[in-house]
């Protein structure tokens, strides 16, 4: 359903010659997140690249709905394609980091996503530093008590796991169950 009424907006925005190019690119982007849903990702990727190519031309590179694209394009190709996903989410964070500054939740989340493709990338001593950033960022902006700092807990955790410091990982883990 998603999926059909994602096309009939993009149908509706390109006959009514609108001058909001932005609004064709959310269309764009929701028909993109359709596709993901259906694992169609080739056409995911398509309307995603068309997305970000009208919020490019429309708001210019450093812009946060520029970034959104890039992290879109980022989760999809971490799929099969992990370099590539990187390469789009330090694209997506560079934005975020010039728009909001270092000491903002969208900057910790940004910090996040890159520690989740060097997860993905199996690069854990990276993935810690990037989930240790977003959760001093959190920390600051939030509070000890809040489910972004319990998140962050709970995948330094699981990337101590992975790495084998299972004494880490109890800890970790034991912080986000207490603030959950």
């Amino acid at each position: 359903e998603a999926v059909k009424y994602a096309q009939l907006a993009i149908e509706f925005r390109e006959k009514g010659n609108s001058s909001r190019k932005d609004l064709l690119a959310q269309s764009y982007a929701a028909l993109a997140r359709g596709y993901v849903l259906q694992a169609k990702m080739t056409e995911a990727i398509e309307f995603n690249t068309k997305a970000l190519e009208i919020r490019r031309a429309v708001f210019g590179e450093y812009h946060p709905e520029v970034a959104e694209s890039y992290n879109e394009l980022s989760i999809i190709y971490s799929r099969y394609d992990p370099q590539k996903a990187l390469d789009l989410e330090k694209r997506a964070f560079a934005i975020w980091k010039h728009v909001y500054g270092e000491n903002h939740i969208e900057v910790a989340t940004g910090y996040s996503n890159l520690s989740q493709r060097y997860q993905d990338l199996a690069q854990y001593d990276k993935a810690i530093e990037y989930v240790k950033k977003a959760l001093n960022i959190s920390l600051a902006l939030l509070g000890e008590v809040h489910p972004h700092v319990a998140t962050a807990y709970c995948n330094l955790g699981t990337l101590y796991q992975d790495t084998g410091d299972y004494e880490k990982a109890i800890e970790y883990g034991n912080k986000s169950l207490g603030i959950n």
